[in-house]
């Protein structure tokens, strides 16, 4: 629905969207900002959302905007308007196709005080509230209707004389209510259960009912559903770099191997072990897994803090609360990509280690 602001200083128009509700029955149940919460007998107060606030060039300075009327604009067409605020135009006795057509457009303005602000949250869609029975009360609509006049043979017109020409009386106009809720009723009908456990029943009762029933469990399935699979394909494409960086770590250490050929020799001859080759170059590779998994973590912390300034700076924009959790990841998060990382690297040495114990000290000694 188009709203406009109705101050002469900042004269703006955005659409917005209008739920009536109960205020003695508040299933919303949205955080207040400033002002106050609807009651049952506003019937010209309207309490906006976060969005609409930022729309209208609040934002910074939300609680300027109590007080201020806004201009609810209704498209009602030729001859109708809802039954609130002034009549609609009484087409003339003489009006045809063009007048209509030229009515086609006419809209009703009906003004409506702020009085309160609420947080809509991240997923704020330009969201406003009114209360239920004024909603009821404009969908109450008015319009001027011709009554149906008598014919030359009704009973009204029995004093008729006979080969008389007939004379119709001129054409009355009437006004006329036509209530669009009764004929519509509610598009929607949100249920409050006393226990979690009963959301799948009751959603399962008005099923039966011939009715459509969405839950916030079937919203939440359906969107762990998707982050399962796209879990599941950064999962694929972590794995595949994980494959990559083993392969990258057996390349530099079989490298090395070859670059410290002399190097084996020399601890073989004097003393060193096959077994003591092997865990010098696997610690050597799981320190390159170490050192991959804390440069590794530093960068996701970088990152995660600049989503966390990003998301927070948005949120702060809609006057909502800073949300602490985004960026950060817990100890054991940390310890685990460490030592999982180490142990990856260690295994991925494991050849090349094996490979430089086997070697013939004599050879490597020989070796150029």
């Amino acid at each position: 629905m188009p709203i406009r602001s109705a101050w002469k200083d900042s004269p703006k128009k955005n659409w917005a969207n209008l739920t009536g509700y109960d205020p003695a029955n508040d299933v919303f149940n949205l955080p207040l900002t400033y002002g106050r919460k609807l009651v049952p007998d506003d019937m010209d107060k309207i309490v906006v959302g976060s969005q609409f606030v930022q729309d209208l060039g609040f934002g910074s300075h939300p609680k300027d905007l109590l007080g201020k009327r806004v201009v609810l604009n209704f498209r009602t067409g030729p001859a109708s308007a809802p039954d609130w605020g002034p009549l609609p135009t009484q087409p003339p006795l003489n009006a045809d196709k063009s007048w209509y057509d030229a009515q086609s457009n006419a809209s009703v303005d009906i003004p409506a005080d702020i009085v309160g602000i609420i947080n809509n949250g991240t997923l704020d869609n330009g969201q406003s509230y009114i209360t239920i029975g004024w909603a009821r009360r404009l969908m109450i609509r008015v319009s001027w209707q011709y009554q149906q006049q008598p014919g030359p043979g009704d009973s009204q017109n029995q004093n008729q004389k006979p080969n008389q020409p007939y004379n119709p009386p001129p054409p009355k106009l009437t006004l006329q209510k036509e209530d669009d809720f009764a004929r519509t009723g509610y598009n929607t009908i949100i249920l409050k259960v006393d226990d979690q456990a009963n959301i799948t029943p009751v959603a399962e009762a008005v099923k039966k009912l011939g009715f459509g029933a969405n839950t916030a469990k079937a919203m939440l399935d359906q969107i762990n559903r998707i982050l399962t699979m796209v879990g599941i394909v950064l999962a694929l494409i972590g794995g595949i770099s994980l494959f990559v960086a083993a392969i990258g770590i057996i390349n530099t250490m079989i490298m090395a191997t070859f670059e410290r050929v002399r190097e084996i020799g020399v601890m073989r001859a004097c003393g060193a072990t096959r077994s003591t080759i092997r865990k010098l170059f696997t610690f050597e590779a799981g320190l390159l897994g170490f050192w991959g998994g804390v440069f590794g973590l530093l960068i996701s912390l970088g990152l995660g803090q600049i989503a966390r300034f990003i998301v927070n700076h948005f949120h702060a924009s809609l006057g909502n609360i800073p949300i602490e959790k985004i960026g950060t990841f817990p100890w054991w998060l940390i310890v685990g990509v460490i030592v999982f990382t180490s142990l990856l690297g260690m295994a991925a040495g494991l050849y090349p280690a094996i490979r430089a114990s086997r070697m013939n000290p004599v050879e490597a000694l020989r070796y150029e």
